[in-house]
């Protein structure tokens, strides 16, 4: 991360040094070349970040860069001014000057093992400096001081640094917030225009259609009589579509109103909602026991009454349908990546049907809104079914999936934590 741009103010109490400017003015003058060889030599044998970060920068330009921080640092050293080195060191970071790591941690590095080398390197030439050893000492208590003030003035720049950006984060999740309220505002305003203005005109033109067939019945020719089925036919179509659009659009996620819901319950209801469907197509529907899971009831009814109208839709003519309904702890290594780090474990329901199947390239593809693997004159139905049930999983946290074979069956996978 450069640190262009960024506000790193520090404030620093005045340091007052007595021994430490003269020895800094004797690095400067006689050591400078040898004090920036000892310093690159310490940061490769502590592994300093910030060299890893710059390790595709070349030799020379890693040298510039050590060679202007030791002579900047002993320049301000010399003249007894902690405050100018933090700001000139600050101006460099805004001007992008010093790189520093993308990741938290190791910016933190940087500091720590940074001011570490610094102080190790002054140490390395104190004995050919003096023999003094009270000098010595103190030269040592000036050095801790000195760097016990650059650190914590760096790290409490960088802290700002943090909660200024988590700040401006804060307020643009705030925004993003309101503009998707605006946006969730506006879909419903369009659930209802759906709902009622889309709707209405196509109830009228099919029951004038349907009046005008059965009261002009003798005035009409058997084409016209034919056009007007037409139209009926596809006014009915148009009006599924609208409410299948409307149920994509209604299926929300309210967390807080998940309750455990008992899939056992939830398939029996289905099956005596489908039971004339079931009796007419001589269906055989064999369920193994399932879990109780936590989420909308009304969402899971919507999911499985779309998976089950779909298999006795795509029945294969003159073959008994057979669905069978089982459930599955699922391994971890069959849980997606993108949903494997949430330590969660996860039931597999799997619905699998004798029927017409499809290839197993368009397994993604049918659970894309309006794509349709069939014409309408096949089949019925819009092409939303499998979006919504597709929603609905995602809204409870889990995932879905399908596997065909053509003239053999289906099998949809419904995992949910």
């Amino acid at each position: 991360m450069n640190a262009k741009g960024k506000n790193l103010s520090v404030n620093a109490e005045i340091l007052h040094l007595t021994f430490l400017p003269d020895y800094a003015k004797y690095l400067q003058e006689s050591k400078l070349n040898e004090f920036v060889e000892v310093a690159i030599s310490l940061s490769q044998q502590v592994e300093l970040p910030l060299l890893k970060y710059i390790d595709a920068k070349s030799q020379e330009k890693l040298i510039e860069i050590s060679v202007g921080r030791a002579r900047l640092l002993l320049e301000h050293m010399v003249q007894n001014n902690l405050i100018a080195y933090l700001d000139d060191t600050r101006a460099q970071w805004k001007t992008g000057q010093l790189p520093l790591s993308e990741s938290y941690t190791l910016v933190v590095d940087d500091i720590t093992r940074g001011v570490y080398i610094r102080k190790k390197t002054f140490l390395h030439f104190l004995p050919e400096y003096t023999s003094d050893i009270s000098l010595s000492l103190s030269i040592i208590s000036e050095l801790d001081e000195y760097f016990l003030r650059v650190e914590s003035s760096f790290f409490k720049a960088f802290v700002s640094q943090q909660y200024d950006e988590i700040s401006k984060s804060a307020k643009r999740i705030e925004q993003k917030n309101i503009e998707l309220e605006q946006v969730n505002k506006e879909l419903q305003s369009f659930a209802y225009v759906a709902s009622h203005d889309l709707q209405e005109p196509l109830r009228n033109i099919k029951i004038f259609s349907n009046m005008l067939v059965e009261r002009e019945a003798a005035n009409l020719s058997d084409n016209g009589k034919q056009l007007f089925k037409r139209i009926i036919s596809a006014s009915s179509r148009m009006q599924n579509l609208i409410e299948d659009l409307l149920a994509f659009s209604r299926v929300q996620s309210f967390k807080e109103e998940f309750e455990a819901v008992d899939l056992n319950v939830t398939i029996h209801e289905i099956e005596a909602g489908f039971k004339e469907m079931i009796q007419e197509n001589r269906l055989v529907i064999e369920t193994s026991q399932l879990p109780v899971v936590k989420g909308l009831p009304f969402q899971f009814h919507q999911l499985f009454t779309n998976v089950i109208g779909n298999s006795i839709k795509y029945a294969r003519q003159g073959i008994t349908p057979h669905l069978k309904i089982i459930s599955e702890l699922m391994d971890n290594a069959e849980v997606p990546a993108e949903f494997a780090d949430r330590e969660l474990n996860y039931w597999k329901i799997s619905v699998e049907d004798n029927g017409i199947g499809f290839e197993q390239k368009y397994a993604q593809k049918i659970f894309e809104i309006f794509q349709r693997l069939h014409g309408k004159s096949e089949y019925s139905g819009t092409g939303i079914g499998l979006a919504i049930c597709k929603k609905i999983v995602h809204n409870h946290g889990g995932f879905i999936y399908a596997s065909g074979r053509v003239k053999e069956g289906a099998t949809f996978c419904i995992c949910l934590p």
